[in-house]
């Protein structure tokens, strides 16, 4: 379908910030010290960076919506809540493990 792969490419964005912040939080909660290759700086930057992104892909993905005739894509804002919710928790993982 005519301008639909657009969305494929939008996913494809999210699921990339949605692994990475996966990676970011099992290697902060894993039993091996990994505190060397951890800063607040850095977690809170990438999870700042994957929220606005993802945010900036959702809102472009809403006038995308408009303009084609099946409408938007469902999935993209579960993915952004996803996004948003790992973000959140990776900063409140790592304030409590640098206490």
């Amino acid at each position: 379908m005519e301008g639909m792969e657009i969305y494929f490419f939008i996913r494809l964005i999210l699921f990339i910030f949605i692994l990475s912040l996966l990676v970011i939080l099992m290697l902060m909660i894993s039993p091996l010290k990994h505190k060397k290759l951890f800063n607040g700086i850095m977690v809170g930057m990438f999870s700042a960076l994957a929220v606005v992104v993802s945010g900036i892909n959702v809102i472009i993905t809403g006038y995308l919506g408009d303009g084609i005739y099946p409408g938007g894509d469902a999935l993209i804002s579960y993915l952004f809540l996803i996004t948003l919710l790992l973000s959140v928790l990776n900063l409140i993982i790592y304030a409590k493990i640098t206490k």
